[in-house]
């Protein structure tokens, strides 16, 4: 199976995480040397607000490549991953979350006589609820999407180490904790992921570990 090929866990092993799909939304819908993004989120909103499919517009724009198209619609978006009630609203929801940030930002900025606000996109996992909804919160800062879904299938298959990135997102707990964390992780990302103590808290049970998203 070429890389092209592979359809692998969109974000990573943690709870909290961007993973390289987030990642890249977040850049997009950040402001840029020599992008209006303005313009750019006036135009993605009116595409949401026509109705194409988040895959089809996510094509449009660089965020995605054809060979995800599999694993944006049977897995994000379907019930290879979620329970039928699950899966039938998925897209919806999503897709009125991103609207809806897009719209706060734009409001934001025409109130302020100022740029759009940023906005951030995590994604956080539960292991005990089966819930699919996005959380919208803004601040003087930025516009931050939270996604909130059951966990994904175990076994999912994940790219070589060498298509992982360092997110900016840490970890912090105990080093029991962490370790758990880290477990969850491939054998082969393990010695990338390193517990390290918090400067300047000497004595603290308190550790940081830095994760992995692909």
């Amino acid at each position: 199976m070429s890389d092209g090929d592979m359809r692998v866990q969109t974000g990573g092993m943690n709870t909290v995480s961007s993973g390289r799909f987030f990642t890249q939304v977040s850049k997009y819908l950040a402001p840029d040397l020599g992008v209006d993004l303005k313009a750019r989120m006036e135009a993605r909103l009116a595409d949401l607000k026509a109705g194409g499919t988040l895959f089809d517009i996510g094509l449009a724009t660089s965020l995605a490549v054809a060979s995800d198209k599999e694993h944006v619609t049977d897995d994000i978006f379907g019930s290879d991953w979620w329970v039928d009630e699950i899966a039938a609203q998925s897209e919806s929801i999503v897709r009125a979350a991103y609207m809806h940030a897009i719209q706060l930002s734009l409001e934001y900025a025409a109130a302020n006589n100022s740029p759009p606000l940023p906005i951030q996109s995590l994604w956080m996992v539960q292991d005990s609820e089966v819930r699919f909804e996005v959380h919208v919160v803004m601040s003087g800062a930025q516009v931050t999407l939270i996604l909130v879904t059951p966990r994904p299938p175990r076994g999912q298959t994940v790219p070589p180490i060498a298509h992982a990135f360092d997110e900016d997102t840490w970890v912090i707990g105990s080093e029991a904790q962490l370790v758990n964390v880290r477990n969850k992780y491939p054998d082969e990302y393990k010695p990338r992921l390193v517990i390290e103590p918090i400067p300047g808290d000497p004595g603290s049970v308190a550790r940081k570990m830095r994760i992995l998203g692909f």
